[in-house]
């Protein structure tokens, strides 16, 4: 018996042990996908998505909203950002009022990377994990998984 399986119980310990083993081997094979296929990463992918979502305005995004969206350290945020500027994806501006407010934008050359990537990328996301879950499955995870960020975040 496992030191998890002794403290969490053996159901607990498996299911604990099967979600962190399915989401990083999950995070790792989109990542290698996206690098080989378009030489950016998930998370960068994921830096252009939340830059493209329509309540975004003209694009625009501070770090620090970037970093609390992809729940992240603003420094690595800072590092794929800088990467993303150096290929044309997105650019930095200075925030009106106070000048340390760095403003990341979506450019064209972003959008035009984004729409190209997502429909293979969520074809992969669609069959590696949502074609995996039966009826009603997709709702119940969605929202164990609501509580779950909700608990971790502090807000009920």
């Amino acid at each position: 018996m496992t030191l998890e399986e002794r403290l969490l119980g053996a159901e607990e310990a498996r299911a604990w042990s099967q979600f962190l083993r399915t989401s990083q081997r999950l995070e790792h094979r989109l990542d290698r996908e996206l690098r080989t296929a378009h030489g950016i990463s998930h998370t960068q992918y994921e830096i252009l998505v939340n830059l493209a979502e329509p309540g975004t305005e003209h694009g625009n995004l501070c770090m620090s909203d970037l970093a609390d969206m992809l729940a992240t350290a603003k420094s690595a945020i800072t590092y794929q950002v800088n990467q993303l500027v150096e290929r044309g994806y997105v650019e930095r501006v200075k925030g009106e009022g106070d000048q340390r407010n760095v403003i990341v934008r979506l450019t064209v050359a972003g959008r035009a990377l984004l729409d190209d990537v997502a429909p293979a990328h969520l074809d992969r996301v669609r069959r590696w994990f949502i074609e995996q879950l039966g009826p009603g499955q997709l709702q119940d995870l969605q929202e164990a998984l609501e509580r779950t960020c909700r608990q971790i975040v502090g807000r009920r």
